[in-house]
């Protein structure tokens, strides 16, 4: 938590990522209490249901603060996909918001330059992506489903080491992603 936060804190649903990733640290005597700790620090008002998960309060949680905000930054968390019960938008546990540390590279290492070059022509997609979802339609959820706006058209995997994929979508430019794990067909 930064150091002006104790003194200048307001609720509400701005910076939704960062109090995030300060609340994956939390430590509660229940696990669904941290989501529901969570209910007054962005100001959003749901029902307490005794007996339940702390992943289905999270996942409670998630869609009020991206359907009253906007803000998908909740969507950037990382983790594995456990939740069964969820889609695998939503991490099963807060503690996927916590920050990850960074691989520093020196300054005479030799892959330095190419990965530069290649780094800021992915900057440059990125960047036009960005631009295209943010003219996009807010998300919106509907039932606890996320409606997407562009629907996926075709997923290709690019690098099967790593499980990078390039995606195609109605209205947005290619783009790739690196998953941690294999993407499986619905059904199989």
């Amino acid at each position: 938590m930064a150091r002006h936060h104790p003194t200048d804190f307001n609720p509400g649903l701005n910076n939704a990522r960062s109090r995030l990733q300060w609340a994956s640290g939390r430590r509660t005597t229940e696990q669904e209490d941290v989501a529901y700790s969570l209910f007054g620090v962005f100001n959003v008002f749901l029902p307490i249901v005794p007996g339940e998960t702390a992943e289905n309060a999270l996942g409670r949680l998630l869609p009020e603060i991206i359907s009253w905000s906007v803000d998908t930054s909740v969507l950037d968390w990382v983790g594995p996909v456990e939740n069964r019960s969820l889609h695998s938008y939503f991490p099963s546990r807060i503690t996927s918001y916590q920050t990850i540390p960074c691989r520093s590279l020196t300054c005479n290492d030799n892959r330095l330059q190419p990965s530069m070059s290649l780094a800021l022509g992915r900057l440059k997609i990125q960047i036009k992506l960005s631009k295209t979802l943010s003219m996009s339609d807010p998300l919106q959820f509907i039932g606890r489903r996320l409606r997407l706006i562009h629907q996926v058209t075709a997923v290709q995997l690019e690098h099967a080491k790593r499980y990078v994929y390039a995606i195609q979508a109605e209205g947005l430019i290619p783009f790739e992603i690196t998953l941690s794990v294999s993407l499986t067909i619905a059904g199989t």
